[in-house]
Order: C-alpha cells, then sequence, then structure tokens
C-alpha cells in the first residue's frame, strides 16, 4: 500500500502560492516512488484571498480544503490539525510561509505532532534563544535555503565533490528593493519581515556552510572578522498618519540597549536596510576560506554607494571589471500602490525594483587559478549561470537535475524522500546557518550610534532610496518618517 503525504502550505501569500505548483510538479515522482501525495489545506488569515484559494482548490484532485484563521490565534490550525488527515499513518509536510515571528512557533508545534515534516521559509529562527528550541526538536524539521537546491548551487557542489575546483575565497552579492516595496507596496510585502541580514544573506550563509562541508569533508568552524549595518529602516511612531506603511524597525531595540538590558531576550529588533559581513571559514586540517556578504533592501545602485562609502567595493564596478557578456542585473518598473496592483490599473506612478544575486570565487579550476562568477537570479532575459574568467566562457550547468530550473520543487522532493536532506537542507545546516546570522547582526547592534544618529542617518540613506527609485518626485524624508 502506498505511504500518503499531505501537504499543508501554512500563508498563500507571495512565497507560499509557488509551493502548490511545485508539490504539483513533483506528485508523479513521488508516486512513482511509493509515495500518494495530496495537497490537504491551503491556509491563510486574510479573508481576500478565501475565493482565489477556492478556484485553486477546485482545480486540484483531490481538492484541498481552505481554511481562514484569525491572525490573533496562531494555535487556533495546529488545534485543528487532525481534521487534515484520515489516521494518524498518514504523513504531514507543513510548508510554512507564513511571516517569520511566527515560525518558531510552527516549528515547535510539528515536531509536537507523529508523522510531521515541517519545512519553513527562512528564516525559521530570529531569536537566541530558539536555537536550543530548535535543537530540541527532532530531525524532521528543515529551511528552505533554496540556493542550496538551485541548478548553480548543485552545479558548484559537483565541481567541489569532484575535486574540479577548490575555493580560496567567496563573495556574495544578494541586492533587492524587498524595503522599499514595503513602502510602495505595503500590503503586497506586508509578509516580508526582519531586514536583509535574514530575508537576503542567509541564502548565501546557507549555501556557504553546504560548500564549506563539501570542501572541508566536516562542519566548518565559523570566525566573524565583521559585521556592519550600514544603515537600518527608520522607524515610525502611532502619531505618523503613514502609520499603515509601518515596515518592521522600531526602537525599541536602540532603547532597550541604551538601558544596559539584554538585547538577546528582545524580539522587537529594527531591520537593517543594507550591510556587510566578513567571515572566516576553518576546516579541522587548518583549511581556510575568507569569505564576504553584501546584503540589501534598498536595490543595487544605493547599496553600491553606500559600500563604495564604506571603502568596500562596488558590484558595478567589480562586473564591468570582469566585462562579463552575461546579463547579471535586473532593473524593472513595479506599479507603486497596492491598490493599482490588486485593479491592475496604472496612473504612471512606478517605481524601479533593482536585484541582483552574484557569487565571485576565486580558487583553482582543473589545477588553474581561476574566477569564477555566479549568477543565481532568474528573470525575463536573465538565467542562472556560472563563467569562468580564464576560459572567458560559461561553464556548463548540470543537466540531469530532476525539476529544471524549479528549486523549489527539488526542496519539497528532497523533504519527503529524505534523499540528501540532512547535506543541504537538514537541521544541522539551518541551524548553523540561523546561528551565524544572529552573531552578525548581536555585532550589528553593539556597534550602534546613539537612536538619534541612527535614525537621522536611516532616514537619509532610505529617502535618497526611494526618491531614486520612484519614477515621480517623492515627499522627502520627513514626509515619512517621524520621530
Amino acid at each position: 500500500m502506498a505511504k500518503t503525504v499531505r501537504a499543508i502550505i501554512l500563508g498563500v501569500g507571495a512565497m507560499g502560492y509557488p509551493a502548490i505548483f511545485a508539490l504539483i510538479a513533483i506528485r508523479e515522482h513521488i508516486r512513482q516512488r511509493g509515495i500518494d501525495l495530496q495537497v490537504a489545506a491551503l491556509i491563510d488569515v486574510e479573508r481576500t484571498l478565501e475565493d482565489s484559494l477556492r478556484q485553486i482548490a477546485g482545480a486540484l484532485d483531490p481538492s484541498p480544503q481552505i481554511r481562514i484563521y484569525s491572525k490573533s490565534d496562531p494555535f487556533a490550525f495546529w488545534r485543528d490539525l487532525s481534521a487534515f488527515r484520515a489516521d494518524e499513518s498518514e504523513i504531514f509536510l507543513i510548508y510554512d510561509a507564513t511571516p517569520a515571528f511566527l515560525h518558531s512557533i510552527n516549528m515547535s508545534e510539528a515536531a509536537r505532532t507523529p508523522n510531521t515534516i515541517y519545512l519553513g521559509e527562512k528564516p525559521i529562527i530570529t531569536l537566541p534563544q530558539d536555537l536550543n528550541l530548535a535543537r530540541a526538536c527532532g530531525n524532521d524539521i528543515y529551511c528552505d535555503l533554496i540556493e542550496t537546491k538551485s541548478v548553480v548551487g548543485l552545479t558548484l557542489l559537483s565541481l567541489l565533490s569532484n575535486k574540479r575546483f577548490r575555493i580560496d575565497n567567496m563573495k556574495f552579492w544578494r541586492l533587492n528593493s524587498s524595503g522599499l516595496r514595503k513602502i510602495y507596496q505595503p500590503r503586497a510585502r506586508g509578509g516580508v519581515t526582519g531586514g536583509a541580514l535574514f530575508d537576503k544573506a542567509l541564502h548565501d550563509i546557507g549555501l556557504s556552510v553546504c560548500l564549506t562541508r563539501e570542501l572541508f569533508g566536516a562542519e566548518p568552524e565559523v570566525s566573524i572578522k565583521d559585521a556592519v549595518a550600514f544603515s537600518f529602516i527608520p522607524c515610525q511612531d502611532s502619531s505618523n498618519d503613514l502609520v499603515k506603511l509601518l515596515l518592521t524597525g522600531e526602537d525599541h531595540g536602540w532603547n532597550r540597549i541604551a538601558k544596559g538590558e539584554d538585547d538577546e531576550d528582545f524580539d522587537q529588533w529594527t531591520a537593517d536596510s543594507a550591510g556587510y559581513s566578513a567571515v572566516e571559514w576553518r576546516g579541522q586540517a587548518g583549511e581556510q576560506i575568507e569569505a564576504e556578504y553584501f546584503f540589501s533592501w534598498i536595490g543595487v545602485s544605493q547599496f553600491d554607494e553606500l559600500s563604495v562609502g564604506a571603502g568596500l567595493p562596488s558590484i558595478e564596478a567589480k562586473m564591468n571589471e570582469l566585462d562579463l557578456p552575461n546579463p547579471w542585473y535586473s532593473s524593472r518598473q513595479v506599479i507603486a500602490d497596492d491598490n493599482e496592483l490588486a485593479s491592475g490599473s496604472n496612473n504612471g506612478q512606478l517605481f524601479l525594483e533593482e536585484d541582483c544575486r552574484i557569487l565571485i570565487l576565486d580558487g583553482l579550476l582543473d589545477g588553474k587559478r581561476d574566477t569564477l562568477v555566479c549568477n543565481f537570479l532568474s528573470r525575463p532575459g536573465i538565467h542562472p549561470w556560472i563563467w569562468s574568467k580564464n576560459l572567458r566562457s560559461n561553464i556548463a550547468l548540470l543537466e540531469d537535475v530532476a525539476f529544471g530550473s524549479n528549486s523549489l520543487a527539488r526542496v519539497l522532493a528532497s523533504v519527503i524522500l529524505g534523499e540528501n536532506e540532512s547535506y543541504t537542507l537538514g537541521k544541522d545546516v539551518f541551524i548553523q546557518s540561523h546561528e551565524i546570522a544572529l552573531a552578525m547582526r548581536k555585532i550589528f547592534w553593539r556597534d550602534t550610534k546613539s537612536f538619534e544618529e541612527e535614525w537621522e542617518h536611516a532616514s537619509d540613506v532610505f529617502g535618497r532610496a526611494l526618491n531614486k527609485a520612484l519614477y515621480k518626485p517623492t515627499p522627502t524624508k520627513a514626509s515619512y518618517f517621524k520621530k
């Protein structure tokens, strides 16, 4: 008799919606391995999504249940969980695309539920004390560190495992406009929280863990040499008439530190809008790899200005210097208002959304010193690639990977089938990745200036980024942010 896996998607927004189609894509692949995979339920808290979710459910066989819960009761779903499977032998797959502050709750509840696999969008852990919670959970908990299953990531792992490439140093740029979208599309991007470090750099940290494990043959040791928040997201108080645009930033973090209280127990961190970190990865035999991480929520061009101002490289200058023939940077006009986004209308109010996901590796390729440039970004006209400076051409990506460019499908299939999960997605990988990110954030806070100074700087940086991105002149920073 086939084993049954019932998938439940928690949060069917921008992150959860693609999981529906990824589950459909892997269903036959999973069935051939003796598992009946069903989408059992689509769960959300937004009543406005109910009709569209029912339309999607009606096209699936069997049709999943639709449940809309109250935002005020995060445990309501877990009390109802038994209603979604016929008997205890069936396995639940919980795909958690809720806001990050709910992930540790859902992870813990999943770990206490028999025959349940938990796969959460990053970040799963946003507080240091939740690391111990994760360690206490069973092994069927995973984080969707999706680049570890991307075609580029898998190709790099293959080059390392086949001893064709040795890494000396790594530089990651993961820059986009998520923070600006939270101003221009506050409802559409409401679930994106935590800042650029946890939203962006965590992917690159996770991939670094996997690459160094392959290279060293064991879990790497890590030393954080530097961690800098170029800017935080300025907060708004309750008197602001634009409170609906409230970002994740609040001033509580600075106030708590100023009072000498223990910041590690505080969960209202002010989000970073851009930052940098330098890390040394070490193997047990004394191997060392230097790595740098650049991450942004304020686009590419504004980040480059901050990076150069801090004495660090510009990604645009770096790519121009290499003279690559491949497109590597996405810049597209996006409708700036949620109401227009929903209705499809456009009154001309557009903003520029920028995106790049680049990794530059120095090392030895087939015994010769080389630089590999890796693009993870997939957008219209831009596809993933790995380019060799010596060869002046692309290196062939793996062609025999299941599900082609659908990395999420590979992630889901891996956790259901238990294939290679501990290596690229498993508990030890995601715990170490989050532990590193938490340590970086702690250094951010140790080095902050006074709240007034940080607020002025953050407002200036964010205000300039907003003005640069908007195609029509926008109000100055004072119109957006109040102390």
